[in-house]
């Protein structure tokens, strides 16, 4: 399974742009018509990280043509230095390899620039280049572990709108997600959309999300959320540019770095106050998508706050167990909200059907759901089912947990090697159910119903 480490103490986002300059003719008659004009390429955006040393660094590439001379790379900020690694041909056409190296941990998000500078026919050509510093961690390379399968908070989860901004949940979402779906944006300076969501978030640190840029517009987005805290409420914030692009990127910012900090915890977990909502707010006119706003640890999503996918009791009538809401949820509880189910007999069978569920986890990685005010003993046979059966993960391979009576909530960790053979399947072709049988026991002679209550079904990292 793929982690991402993030070690990082913070991250410099380098954008930049093409500059292409162009003077020739509609309908070219001479042979200077077809003089080499000037055209320098550069890369959309860059990312260095900085590591624990306090130091990090990114190559890329500058190639251009119909220069005098071979560009040059400066900047103001002394913390941030450049240096040429490779220059090839000549100005007339070249190619360059710059190294851009930050060298301090900045104490909050920096706009810095560095100009690129070059001559074409007697005349200065620059172009400068935004520098973002920030203590957040901006990648394309993530992998999703985690994925919910059913919280019991869709009563309490919802998505809202301000300043004429509107939204769709859509059939798009990166290769690396969890589902297929994310919430398309479309917002005007000052748009906003907001996600409620109440969720506790014990062992988490950081406020994590998947962004789809605008494809040509760079805007910054505004993220307030809203937490309980021992007052009330209080709401921190935090703003970030988003470059333009076509990529899917990870952002996942730690509590500290918001506007007071964050401490997403419940009383009941040892802390002030859940989560209560989230608000992107753009500051001009953008389209963009969100997906996967969690709260998540170091090395993976721990609580979902929305992914935009969708779920159906995948059994329906065809079940004899009777399901409703309960307020009683384990201090640990992903939200306030858990499923109170009770059988005495029929159809035992429930799940949930996805198109698709798709994590990236191995056979040692969990299936993991709470338990608590158990009736009497009986056993529950779990399995999960993948498209044609791929990995082994098929209704046969379940595995049965016996389930003992007692009102305390307990949580239950199943390896996903005791569901299927090849837990590569759950990312591709990815999961389409996950089912549940409620089984009396042998000894168990009577026509008492059980019962018990259900929280927190999901796929989980072991660590």
């Amino acid at each position: 399974m793929r982690r991402i480490a993030t070690t990082l103490l913070c991250v410099v986002a380098l954008v930049c742009s093409s500059l292409v300059l162009t003077g020739c003719d509609q309908t070219p008659g001479t042979v200077q018509d077809f003089e080499i004009q000037p055209d320098l390429q550069v890369p959309s955006s860059l990312t260095i990280i900085i590591l624990e040393s306090g130091q990090g660094a990114t190559e890329f590439t500058v190639q251009y043509q119909g220069f005098d001379e071979h560009p040059s790379l400066s900047s103001s900020n002394t913390d941030l230095t450049l240096d040429r690694l490779e220059q090839t041909g000549d100005p007339s056409a070249g190619e360059q390899t710059w190294r851009a190296t930050f060298n301090k941990v900045p104490d909050t998000i920096l706009d810095e620039t560095l100009t690129l500078s070059a001559s074409a026919g007697g005349q200065d050509i620059t172009r400068s280049i935004s520098v973002l510093v920030a203590e957040i961690d901006i990648t394309t390379s993530f992998a999703s572990s985690y994925a919910s399968v059913i919280d019991y908070e869709d009563g309490i989860r919802s998505v809202s709108t301000t300043g004429g901004t509107t939204t769709e949940v859509v059939e798009e979402a990166s290769a690396n997600s969890n589902g297929d779906q994310s919430l398309r944006v479309e917002t005007t300076a000052g748009g906003a959309v907001t996600v409620d969501r109440e969720a506790n978030g014990p062992g988490t640190d950081r406020f994590s999300f998947l962004v789809l840029p605008d494809p040509s517009t760079t805007f910054t987005l505004e993220i307030a959320i809203t937490e309980g805290v021992s007052s009330g409420e209080e709401t921190r914030t935090l703003s970030i540019p988003i470059t333009s692009g076509s990529t899917w990127r990870r952002y996942a910012i730690e509590y500290d770095k918001f506007d007071g900090g964050l401490n997403p915890v419940t009383n009941a977990a040892g802390g002030d106050g859940a989560f209560k909502s989230v608000t992107f707010t753009s500051d001009g006119p953008a389209t963009y998508h969100l997906d996967e706003i969690s709260l998540a640890d170091e090395s993976s999503n721990m609580v979902e706050i929305h992914n935009f996918e969708s779920t159906t009791n995948a059994y329906g009538s065809g079940s004899d167990i009777a399901f409703s809401n309960s307020n009683n949820v384990a201090a640990e509880a992903d939200g306030p909200t858990s499923r109170s189910l009770s059988y005495s007999g029929g159809g035992n069978f429930f799940g949930y059907n996805y198109d698709p569920i798709k994590v990236d986890v191995t056979e040692s990685d969990f299936l993991s759901l709470r338990v608590g005010e158990v009736s009497r003993d009986f056993d529950l046979y779990v399995f999960v089912q993948t498209y044609d059966s791929e990995g082994g993960y098929t209704y046969d391979a379940g595995t049965i947990r016996s389930i003992s009576a007692g009102m305390e909530w307990r949580q239950i960790d199943i390896p996903l090697g005791d569901l299927g053979t090849s837990a590569s399947a759950l990312k591709n072709p990815g999961i389409n159910n996950v089912g549940f049988e409620v089984r009396r026991k042998a000894t168990d002679t009577t026509s008492e119903s059980i019962d018990f209550l259900l929280d927190d079904i999901r796929f989980r990292p072991a660590n």
